[in-house]
C-alpha cells in the first residue's frame, strides 16, 4: 500500500492530499493490471474515467495516414491518462496501451471532479498537462494530415523510407520547439 501511496503523491492530483484522503481514494476506486501491449483506451470510444499510473508505464499511440502507429508520449508512474477527455467531455482522442506490465487506478468522472473541488491547487498542474497533451496530439495530427498522405504515392521503398524519416524528424523538431 505504501508504494501505491507514493505513486499517488507523485501525481499532481494528489500531491497535496492527506494520507486519510489517499486511503479513501484507494478504497473507493478500482485498480487493474495490464500486460505489455494491451489496449487500455481506444480512440473514438467514450471516456468516463481518469487513469493514474501506479506501477509501470503507458504510451499514447497515434496512427499515421499510411497506417503506421507511433508513440506520441509516455505516461509514467503518478501521471494521468484520460484527463483531457474527462475535462472536455470528449471521446478518447488516441489509443493508450501498456508499454510494460502496468497497474492503474481508475477514477470515475465524478470522483475526479470531486477531487479537483477538494484540491483546487491541483487544477493548474492538471490543466497545464492537459493543454500540453492536447497540443502535441493536434500538432501531430495536423502535420500528418498535411504531409502524411503524399508518402503513399512514393513507389520506391527506400525513397519512401527516407521521406518518412525526414517527416518524423520534422515532426519531432516542431514538438520539441513547442515544449
Amino acid at each position: 500500500m505504501s508504494n501505491v501511496k507514493a505513486a499517488l503523491q507523485n501525481s499532481p492530483l494528489f500531491a497535496h492530499a492527506s494520507d486519510q484522503m489517499l486511503e479513501t481514494v484507494l478504497r473507493q476506486s478500482d485498480q487493474q493490471t495490464f500486460e505489455v501491449g494491451e489496449l487500455i483506451m481506444n480512440e473514438g470510444d467514450p471516456c468516463d474515467c481518469v487513469l493514474v499510473v501506479l506501477e509501470g508505464r503507458l504510451v499514447v499511440m497515434v496512427r499515421r495516414d499510411w497506417g503506421e502507429e507511433r508513440i506520441l508520449t509516455e505516461i509514467n508512474q503518478g501521471e494521468l491518462a484520460g484527463e483531457v477527455e474527462v475535462l472536455s467531455g470528449d471521446y478518447c482522442m488516441a489509443d493508450v496501451r501498456a508499454f510494460e506490465n502496468t497497474r492503474v487506478l481508475y477514477l470515475s468522472r465524478q470522483h475526479f471532479e470531486q477531487l479537483l473541488q477538494v484540491h483546487p491547487e491541483a487544477w493548474d498542474d492538471i490543466s497545464r498537462m492537459a493543454r500540453k497533451h492536447t497540443c502535441r496530439l493536434l500538432v501531430t495530427r495536423h502535420l500528418n494530415h498535411l504531409f502524411g498522405t503524399g508518402k503513399m504515392k512514393i513507389s520506391d521503398p527506400l525513397l519512401r523510407l527516407k521521406a518518412e524519416q525526414e517527416w518524423l524528424n520534422f515532426e519531432q523538431e516542431v514538438l520539441h520547439t513547442m515544449e
